[in-house]
C-alpha cells in the first residue's frame, strides 16, 4: 500500500468528494493510511500522525500517539431517534426522547473501540418535576462532563443533552436547560393566612441553567404572627454549595436571593432570603428594608407587612441542588 501525505485541504476536498487531482502531497507529519477502513482500530502498528476514513461512521480519524480523534470530513452522523419509557441503554448516534415514569439510561463503554469522536442526545420529553432520567456510565466508573455516574439527571420538559466521547469518558457538547414560564402553587407559609388562607394565588417558576426563578403574587388571608415563606417549584432542595449563607435559621440573617412587596403599608418592601438551618426547600420573607432585620426572616404582622385582603409580589432566583448548568 502506498503512503501518502496531505495538506488538511486536500483531505477535507477528499471528504468531500473533490477529485483527488486537486490533493496534493505535501511532506507533512500527518499519513494517510488508507482509503477506506470499517475498524480504524485494526491498523497496525499504527504511528502519530496516521490519518484513516471509518468507513462504518463517515468520519476522518487522526492517530494522536494514545487513540484515534475525529477531526471531520465525511458525512454527518445520522440520528438514530428512539422514544423510550423504561430503562434503557443507549447505543452511540442515539437521539433519546425521554418520557413517562422516572427511570435510567445507561451510557455504552467511552473507551470501546469506535465509540470515541462519536455522540448520543438524550432530550426530557416528560411533562412533571418528578419525572426523572438518570444517566449512568459504563461499569458506573466513567464520568459525564466531569459529573460521576448516576448523578447527571435530566429535570425540566425540554432540557437536551448533547454528549461525545473522548475514548476515556463522556464530555458535553450542548446542554438546553432553560425553560419558558410555568405555572406552580406553592405551599404559603401559615403568616399568610391560616383561618382564612390567602386567595388569588398566581406564582411561575423558569428555569435558567442551575437555577429556579419564581415571580408571583397573592392576597393575604387572616395574617397570624408567624414567618411568611415559600416552597420551591416541585419541592426541590436548594444547592448550598451554591449560597452565600448555609448555617442560619430563621432567627439569623440569611443570603438575599430575591425581593418582596406589600400593597399593606407605603414603602413596605424587603428581601427574600434562605435559612438553609431550618429547611432546604423554602425561603423566606426577610425584614422591611431600612429596619434593624432586612436579613432576617420576620412574622407576616410585622410592621403590618401582611394583613387579610393586602397582596404580595416576590420575585427570586435560587439554585436547585442536582440541576446542571
Amino acid at each position: 500500500m502506498n503512503l501518502y501525505k496531505y495538506t488538511w485541504l486536500s483531505i477535507f476536498a477528499i471528504a468531500l468528494g473533490a477529485p483527488q487531482a486537486q490533493a496534493r502531497p505535501m511532506p507533512l507529519d500527518w499519513n494517510f493510511r488508507a482509503p477506506s477502513l470499517s475498524d480504524p482500530t485494526s491498523i497496525s502498528p499504527k504511528t502519530e500522525g496516521d490519518i484513516v476514513y471509518d468507513s462504518t461512521n463517515n468520519v476522518f480519524k487522526g492517530w494522536n500517539g494514545t487513540q484515534f480523534v475525529t477531526f471531520g470530513g465525511g458525512a454527518a452522523p445520522q440520528w438514530n431517534y428512539t422514544s423510550q419509557t423504561a430503562n434503557y441503554s443507549a447505543t452511540v448516534n442515539d437521539y433519546v426522547i425521554a418520557s413517562g415514569a422516572s427511570f435510567t439510561i445507561t451510557l455504552p463503554d467511552a473507551s470501546m473501540p469506535g465509540v470515541a469522536g462519536q455522540t448520543i442526545g438524550i432530550q426530557h420529553g416528560g411533562t412533571s418535576l418528578t419525572q426523572l432520567y438518570t444517566l449512568d456510565t459504563y461499569m458506573g466508573t466513567q464520568t459525564i462532563g466531569g459529573v460521576a455516574s448516576g448523578s447527571y439527571v435530566l429535570y425540566t420538559n425540554g432540557e437536551t443533552l448533547t454528549i461525545i466521547s473522548d475514548g476515556h469518558n463522556w464530555q458535553i457538547l450542548s446542554h438546553k436547560t432553560d425553560t419558558g414560564w410555568v405555572a406552580y402553587t406553592p405551599t404559603l407559609g401559615a403568616g399568610f393566612g391560616t383561618t382564612t388562607p390567602p386567595t388569588n394565588v398566581s406564582y411561575f417558576y423558569k428555569r435558567v441553567g442551575d437555577s429556579v426563578m419564581v415571580r408571583g403574587t397573592h392576597t393575604d388571608g387572616t395574617a397570624t404572627a408567624a414567618v411568611g415563606s415559600f416552597t420551591l417549584p416541585g419541592n426541590f432542595n436548594l444547592d448550598n454549595s451554591k449560597i452565600s449563607i448555609t448555617s442560619n435559621t430563621t432567627s439569623g440573617p440569611g443570603g438575599a436571593v430575591g425581593d418582596w412587596t406589600s400593597s399593606g403599608v407605603t414603602g413596605a418592601s424587603g428581601r427574600i432570603v434562605t435559612a438553609y438551618g431550618t429547611s432546604t426547600s423554602v425561603v423566606y420573607i426577610a425584614g422591611i428594608y431600612g429596619q434593624s432585620t432586612p436579613l432576617t426572616p420576620v412574622s407576616s404582622v410585622t410592621g403590618q407587612l401582611a394583613a387579610n385582603g393586602t397582596v404580595i409580589s416576590v420575585n427570586f432566583t435560587v439554585p436547585v441542588l442536582g440541576w446542571q448548568p
